[in-house]
């Protein structure tokens, strides 16, 4: 060793900052990177959920007849006595329907459901077309639910009903 010359031992404190501040910087960057790909999962399994919520509901409104089965009459919103969900026997009985805790058929709160809302809404149509509406009842419906999950929608399906598709049901 010559004299005047000091071999170095370890880093130095700027060394330690600047690699410090690099790992800093990559870090929040693959933080920033996997928080984003939780949130885009938990999108999607609100989305398949909604898609799902709102088949049922739809499904189960389709089934049901256009016209009420005790008087024959195409009329929207509830009839006389019925007040829960478990009391609707057409599909009319729907109509502006909102479901702000899921329930299932039986009227049953399904678990797991929270942040989760439906509703359904009855367009009444004039043609077979779909594209022309009525503001009163006719013999054909367009019927659409619409799933939310913590308030913004996440599905929407949509069918139409004809009061003829009845005539083959008891």
């Amino acid at each position: 060793m010559s004299i005047g010359t000091v071999k170095r031992r370890g880093f130095s404190l700027a060394e330690v900052a600047m690699a410090s501040a690099v790992l800093a910087v990559g870090a929040s960057a693959v933080l920033g990177v996997v928080s984003q790909v939780g949130a885009r999962r938990a999108d999607s399994v609100a989305r398949s959920t909604g898609v799902l919520l709102a088949s049922d509901l739809l499904t189960r409104i389709a089934i049901l007849p256009l016209a009420d089965p005790q008087t024959g009459v195409i009329a929207a919103g509830l009839d006389a006595g019925e007040s829960a969900v478990t009391d609707f026997d057409d599909a009319t009985d729907f109509a502006g329907y909102n479901e702000p805790t899921i329930v299932d058929a039986g009227g049953a709160e399904r678990a797991g459901m929270e942040g989760f809302t439906r509703e359904a809404e009855i367009e009444w149509l004039l043609d077979a077309s779909g594209s022309s509406v009525s503001l009163s009842p006719t013999s054909a419906a367009r019927i659409t639910v619409i799933a939310r999950w913590r308030g913004k929608p996440v599905a929407k399906l949509t069918t139409i009903r004809s009061a003829a598709w009845d005539g083959g049901k008891p």
